[in-house]
């Protein structure tokens, strides 16, 4: 069931934390959102947080560097912290939005591999909102680690591919993706096997997975990793080796390095500050 059923522009239902606002990362705020035609929203510079906009129905001109891009289902839309707002519908825009603040939100966003603008994604997960929408709820500690942890599973979302008759033709590409996403915790995960297995030749393999998903195989992996890691950090008490190996790397000091370098902040400082 959608959070909002009205036909006109509302924001009858919507969420935003009202614990303690001093982390480096939280969930500020969720919902779902009719923005009915000729409304639109303010135009304005909103600072302290990044926003994502994830169409359910219609579709609307976002603004960004002095050009128009339209937003639609299958896509989702990315306001880096401090940038300016500026969107209208050209109809009936039905969507979801969430607020990530803090010092370290934009670090936050980049860990998701989120560019600003456009970004490919499935269909919005409503049920994944919903559940931060709860969290939300509450003031407790555990609440605010629960919705960052939940927000990481939906951005982790977003460049799953929306489907199309064309996904036919490059199946092979997709359950490679597929299988990626199934074994992060394999330590022998790599280019070359994955070559292998499927008896293709390893630069052919990385020329398609990078034309459907618009990023390295070898890169894909690592951040995947990065972001599962992120997850274990803020849900779970395992160490940080345990998570490391979780992660499919066995090297502690090599998934710290590379989580250092994504976040700028070690495993240990990201789970101590969140």
């Amino acid at each position: 069931m959608p959070i909002i059923t009205e036909t006109q522009t509302s924001r009858e239902f919507e969420k935003y934390w009202l614990g303690n606002k001093n982390s480096s990362i939280y969930i500020r705020s969720t919902g779902e959102f009719i923005l009915v035609f000729p409304d639109r929203e303010k135009k304005e510079i909103k600072k302290g947080f990044g926003e994502i906009f994830w169409p359910i129905s219609g579709e609307a001109v976002f603004n960004l560097d002095k050009k128009e891009y339209l937003l639609s289902p299958g896509h989702v839309w990315y306001y880096p912290p401090d940038s300016l707002h500026d969107f209208h519908p050209v109809e009936n825009f039905h969507y979801c939005w969430l607020t990530v603040a803090g010092t370290d939100s934009g670090k936050f966003f980049s860990l998701m591999q989120l560019t600003p603008g456009l970004n490919k994604a499935m269909t919005c997960p409503v049920y994944l909102f919903r559940s931060i929408l709860d969290d939300l709820d509450s003031v407790s500690v555990s609440s605010k680690l629960n919705a960052l942890a939940t927000a990481t599973k939906l951005l982790a979302m977003i460049h799953i591919m929306p489907h199309d008759p064309g996904v036919k033709k490059n199946k092979i590409i997709y359950l490679i993706k597929e299988t990626i996403d199934n074994n992060l915790d394999n330590p022998t995960l790599s280019v070359e096997r994955l070559a292998d297995a499927n008896g293709i030749h390893r630069g052919s393999l990385s020329r398609a997975f990078k034309k459907c998903f618009g990023i390295t195989i070898s890169d894909y992996i690592i951040s995947r990793r990065l972001q599962k890691a992120a997850e274990l950090l803020l849900s779970t008490d395992s160490s940080v080796s345990e998570i490391a190996a979780l992660c499919g790397m066995n090297s502690a000091h090599y998934f710290s390095k590379a989580f250092t370098t994504k976040t700028g902040s070690t495993p240990s400082d990201f789970r101590r500050r969140k």
